[in-house]
């Protein structure tokens, strides 16, 4: 069992979405204990930190400060 459900909690949600040149190619809700999981979660293969890349990943929290994180393939 994670933390989160051994503390009686749900795992937080994630909306991963794909952006090829700003606009939106899929999204998905993922469960995930931190954003960096959802996004390989969804991709199934290790991210990093986003810079300048026109293909990269948005995670956004579904709950709590709803922040936004952006990531790309390794």
């Amino acid at each position: 069992m994670s933390g989160y459900q051994s503390r009686g909690r749900e795992m937080p949600q994630y909306r991963v979405e794909i952006m090829a040149a700003g606009s939106v190619v899929s999204s998905t809700m993922v469960m995930a204990q931190l954003p960096f999981k959802a996004a390989e979660t969804h991709i199934g293969q290790p991210i990093t930190f986003r810079r300048q890349e026109n293909d990269w990943l948005r995670v956004t929290e579904i709950e709590g400060e709803k922040r936004t994180f952006a990531y790309v393939r390794r």
